[in-house]
């Protein structure tokens, strides 16, 4: 992921770590593609899955063919990622409490922003009254 990050310099980074487990991933997902085709040119999007929960009965392979599902009936065309590391181990390092999570990264893939449901008030965590702010400031 640091790698695909540095990919984009120059652009600022989306990245929006989800699993098909959580009804507020599912539900904001659909505005991270809005997102992806509405600043081509500036902005980069990413979506890391966090689906695998580490047990070794169910490798993240297990998990790829509903991934796959979800992001095609979404057109999710731009970068995804399904992490091959259990989901706690991915959420502990990027020091998020939950997801949906979301990280925007300026031009230099700096992290400028974490974004996640416990953090963002009554309503949770949504693209126009989070994500789409702090982006356009960095945009600027």
């Amino acid at each position: 992921l640091e790698a695909k990050i540095k990919e984009f310099a120059g652009k600022v980074v989306v990245v929006d770590i989800w699993s098909n487990s959580c009804a507020p991933c599912l539900h904001e997902f659909p505005n991270l593609v809005a997102l992806s085709s509405e600043y081509p040119e500036r902005v980069a999007c990413i979506s890391l899955n966090v689906d695998y929960i580490g047990l070794k009965s169910k490798g993240p392979e297990y998990y790829l063919p509903k991934v796959q599902a979800f992001l095609e009936k979404q057109q999710a065309t731009f970068t995804n990622f399904l992490s091959a590391a259990p989901d706690e181990q991915v959420l502990t390092k990027f020091e998020a409490e939950s997801i949906p999570a979301i990280l925007i990264f300026d031009r230099q893939g700096n992290l400028a922003h974490k974004l996640t449901d416990a953090n963002s008030g009554d309503d949770g965590l949504s693209y126009a009254g989070d994500v789409i702010p702090k982006l356009e400031a960095l945009l600027k």
